[in-house]
Protein backbone atom coordinates (compact mmCIF):
# COMPACT_ATOMS: atom_id res chain seq x y z
CA UNK A 1 0.00 0.00 0.00
CA UNK A 2 1.36 3.39 -1.01
CA UNK A 3 0.83 6.84 0.46
CA UNK A 4 -0.33 8.77 -2.58
CA UNK A 5 -0.89 12.50 -3.01
CA UNK A 6 -3.73 13.52 -5.31
CA UNK A 7 -3.82 17.12 -6.51
CA UNK A 8 -7.25 18.69 -6.98
CA UNK A 9 -8.12 21.72 -9.07
CA UNK A 10 -11.26 23.41 -10.40
CA UNK A 11 -12.27 26.79 -11.77
CA UNK A 12 -15.75 26.25 -13.23
CA UNK A 13 -19.17 25.54 -11.77
CA UNK A 14 -19.83 25.04 -8.08
CA UNK A 15 -16.21 24.41 -7.16
CA UNK A 16 -16.91 23.92 -3.44
CA UNK A 17 -19.48 21.22 -4.24
CA UNK A 18 -17.05 19.55 -6.65
CA UNK A 19 -14.35 19.49 -3.97
CA UNK A 20 -16.74 18.02 -1.41
CA UNK A 21 -17.79 15.27 -3.84
CA UNK A 22 -14.12 14.60 -4.60
CA UNK A 23 -13.37 14.39 -0.88
CA UNK A 24 -16.06 11.74 -0.37
CA UNK A 25 -14.83 9.85 -3.44
CA UNK A 26 -11.19 9.90 -2.25
CA UNK A 27 -12.14 8.92 1.32
CA UNK A 28 -13.98 5.90 -0.11
CA UNK A 29 -11.02 5.05 -2.37
CA UNK A 30 -8.42 5.22 0.42
CA UNK A 31 -7.67 2.04 2.37
CA UNK A 32 -6.84 4.08 5.51
CA UNK A 33 -8.23 7.44 6.63
CA UNK A 34 -7.47 10.11 4.03
CA UNK A 35 -6.07 13.54 4.87
CA UNK A 36 -6.89 16.79 3.09
CA UNK A 37 -4.97 20.05 2.81
CA UNK A 38 -6.59 23.44 3.12
CA UNK A 39 -8.11 24.73 -0.11
CA UNK A 40 -6.13 27.41 -1.92
CA UNK A 41 -7.02 30.03 -4.52
CA UNK A 42 -4.51 30.48 -7.32
CA UNK A 43 -4.14 32.40 -10.51
CA UNK A 44 -4.50 30.32 -13.68
CA UNK A 45 -1.55 28.74 -15.48
CA UNK A 46 -1.66 28.00 -19.19
CA UNK A 47 -4.71 28.92 -21.28
CA UNK A 48 -7.20 29.00 -18.39
CA UNK A 49 -8.59 32.46 -17.73
CA UNK A 50 -10.21 32.13 -14.29
CA UNK A 51 -8.84 31.66 -10.78
CA UNK A 52 -8.63 28.09 -9.53
CA UNK A 53 -9.34 26.38 -6.27
CA UNK A 54 -6.60 23.86 -5.50
CA UNK A 55 -5.92 21.35 -2.74
CA UNK A 56 -4.30 17.99 -2.13
CA UNK A 57 -5.43 14.71 -0.63
CA UNK A 58 -3.28 12.05 0.96
CA UNK A 59 -4.73 8.60 0.34
CA UNK A 60 -3.49 5.05 0.87
CA UNK A 61 -3.94 2.61 -2.00
CA UNK A 62 -2.68 -0.68 -3.34
CA UNK A 63 -3.99 0.08 -6.82
CA UNK A 64 -1.40 0.08 -9.61
CA UNK A 65 -0.80 3.66 -10.82
CA UNK A 66 -2.50 3.25 -14.21
CA UNK A 67 -5.62 1.76 -12.56
CA UNK A 68 -5.73 4.59 -10.04
CA UNK A 69 -5.43 7.15 -12.85
CA UNK A 70 -8.28 5.49 -14.78
CA UNK A 71 -10.51 5.62 -11.69
CA UNK A 72 -9.67 9.30 -11.10
CA UNK A 73 -10.44 10.21 -14.72
CA UNK A 74 -13.73 8.29 -14.61
CA UNK A 75 -14.71 10.25 -11.50
CA UNK A 76 -13.90 13.52 -13.29
CA UNK A 77 -16.28 12.48 -16.08
CA UNK A 78 -19.06 11.74 -13.57
CA UNK A 79 -18.76 15.34 -12.35
CA UNK A 80 -19.10 16.59 -15.93
CA UNK A 81 -15.52 17.27 -16.95
CA UNK A 82 -15.12 17.52 -20.72
CA UNK A 83 -12.09 15.32 -21.37
CA UNK A 84 -11.75 16.71 -24.90
CA UNK A 85 -10.80 20.22 -23.75
CA UNK A 86 -7.29 21.51 -24.26
CA UNK A 87 -4.67 20.89 -21.60
CA UNK A 88 -4.52 23.55 -18.87
CA UNK A 89 -7.92 24.98 -19.84
CA UNK A 90 -10.79 25.89 -17.52
CA UNK A 91 -12.30 22.80 -15.88
CA UNK A 92 -14.98 21.58 -13.52
CA UNK A 93 -12.56 19.26 -11.70
CA UNK A 94 -9.07 17.87 -12.17
CA UNK A 95 -7.53 15.06 -10.13
CA UNK A 96 -3.86 14.26 -10.67
CA UNK A 97 -1.52 11.75 -9.08
CA UNK A 98 1.30 13.95 -7.78
CA UNK A 99 3.46 11.40 -5.95
CA UNK A 100 3.00 7.83 -4.76
CA UNK A 101 5.44 6.83 -2.05
CA UNK A 102 8.93 6.91 -3.54
CA UNK A 103 7.71 5.56 -6.88
CA UNK A 104 9.33 6.84 -10.06
CA UNK A 105 7.10 5.73 -12.95
CA UNK A 106 6.99 6.61 -16.64
CA UNK A 107 4.86 4.38 -18.83
CA UNK A 108 1.32 3.87 -20.08
CA UNK A 109 1.02 7.66 -20.57
CA UNK A 110 1.53 8.27 -16.85
CA UNK A 111 4.50 9.93 -15.17
CA UNK A 112 5.01 9.87 -11.39
CA UNK A 113 6.06 12.15 -9.80
CA UNK A 114 3.78 14.42 -11.81
CA UNK A 115 6.06 16.12 -14.35
CA UNK A 116 4.87 19.66 -13.52
CA UNK A 117 4.46 19.51 -9.75
CA UNK A 118 7.83 21.16 -9.03
CA UNK A 119 6.68 24.22 -11.04
CA UNK A 120 3.30 24.61 -9.35
CA UNK A 121 3.02 26.45 -6.05
CA UNK A 122 -0.68 25.52 -5.99
CA UNK A 123 0.49 21.88 -5.69
CA UNK A 124 3.53 22.45 -3.48
CA UNK A 125 1.78 24.43 -0.72
CA UNK A 126 -0.95 21.79 -0.19
CA UNK A 127 1.68 19.05 -0.41
CA UNK A 128 3.68 20.78 2.32
CA UNK A 129 0.54 21.05 4.47
CA UNK A 130 0.08 17.28 4.26
CA UNK A 131 3.74 16.20 4.39
CA UNK A 132 5.93 18.95 5.88
CA UNK A 133 9.00 16.68 5.73
CA UNK A 134 8.42 15.70 2.09
CA UNK A 135 11.41 15.22 -0.20
CA UNK A 136 11.28 14.65 -3.93
CA UNK A 137 11.51 10.90 -4.70
CA UNK A 138 13.87 11.49 -7.63
CA UNK A 139 16.46 13.94 -6.31
CA UNK A 140 15.51 14.19 -2.59
CA UNK A 141 15.02 17.97 -2.69
CA UNK A 142 13.13 19.08 0.45
CA UNK A 143 9.72 20.65 0.01
CA UNK A 144 10.97 24.07 1.17
CA UNK A 145 13.57 24.19 -1.59
CA UNK A 146 11.00 23.02 -4.14
CA UNK A 147 8.75 25.91 -3.09
CA UNK A 148 11.64 28.39 -3.24
CA UNK A 149 12.53 27.22 -6.77
CA UNK A 150 9.01 27.21 -8.22
CA UNK A 151 7.83 30.01 -10.53
CA UNK A 152 6.05 32.65 -8.46
CA UNK A 153 2.30 33.03 -8.92
CA UNK A 154 -0.45 34.29 -6.66
CA UNK A 155 -1.54 31.50 -4.28
CA UNK A 156 -3.41 32.03 -1.02
CA UNK A 157 -5.52 30.02 1.38
CA UNK A 158 -9.16 30.18 0.36
CA UNK A 159 -12.20 30.87 2.52
CA UNK A 160 -13.78 27.79 0.88
CA UNK A 161 -13.80 24.78 3.19
CA UNK A 162 -14.28 21.11 2.58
Amino acid sequence: METTIIGLGANLGDMAASFRKARTFLEDLSQKPALFSPIYTSEPVGIADREFLNAAALIHTSLPPYELLAILKEFEKTLGRDMGKARWSNRLIDLDIIVSGDLVYDRDGLIIPHPEYRNRLFVLYPLQDLLPGFTDPEDHTPIGKLIDGAPKISVSKSSVNW
